[in-house]
């Protein structure tokens, strides 16, 4: 689930976090844990694009260990943006830009509230010269798992090689004696991207599980 930054700082430094009160309030009651995003641009801050100023990281980075705190200790997984990789991050892509972001924001939730789980980056796919920016950064310090979205037009079965290089890329950067798991936060085969049947969706997300079950994935969406 997106916890949107827009929508909940409508004023600078104001917070409104009445929706998502309810929310969590109704997944309590059935005892369900969220992985909500931190992500997406403030209209009150750089112009309306991915934070790229020490402003707009800063208001970013308050507005989110205020989040933190507020839902702390209640099983919640916090992922740091929604594929930065991609047209998400505004006006494009910038992985130095995303890898200051994340800093400034693991940093600011893990004073507030050390013992949450972080993960990042989210990224569309296997992007290995992007992943390995944000773990050169030193993120892994503060992260909990790395996130990936394995999405592919191949099978499944594919994924595993990937799996492999990333895992050697985690263990490169990883603190010492720290176990960095892998989840998988958003993969499917729709049948508007790949023109692919309800029967031959039901097949591929089988197979989805069963080789990210295979793989010790921690999480998978």
């Amino acid at each position: 689930m997106d916890f949107v930054w827009q929508s909940t700082e409508t004023e600078k430094g104001k917070y409104d976090f009445s929706a998502y009160d309810r929310l969590m309030s109704a997944l309590d009651e059935h005892q369900l844990r969220p992985l909500f995003i931190l992500d997406y641009s403030n209209s009150l801050y750089d112009g309306d694009h991915a934070p790229f100023t020490r402003e707009g990281r800063q208001a970013f980075a308050t507005w989110a260990a205020a989040v933190v705190k507020r839902y702390r200790g209640r099983g919640v997984v916090w992922e740091i943006y929604n594929e930065p990789n991609t047209g998400f991050w505004t006006p494009a892509p910038n992985v130095l830009d995303y890898v200051k972001l994340a800093v400034d924001t693991s940093k600011a939730i893990h004073q507030v509230a050390p013992n949450e789980q972080i993960i990042g980056p989210g990224v569309w796919g296997f992007d290995f010269p992007f992943v390995e920016e944000c773990l050169r950064a030193g993120l892994l310090n503060y992260w909990s798992a790395v996130s990936v979205h394995p999405y592919r037009k191949t099978d499944p079965e594919s994924v595993v090689d990937d799996y492999v290089r990333l895992r050697k890329l985690v263990e490169k950067y990883a603190p010492a004696g720290k176990r960095v798991p892998v989840i998988s936060g958003e993969w499917g085969y729709s049948s508007a991207s790949f023109n692919v049947g309800e029967e031959k969706q039901a097949s591929l997300l089988a197979r989805q599980i069963l080789i990210n079950q295979s793989q010790g994935i921690a999480l998978s969406v």
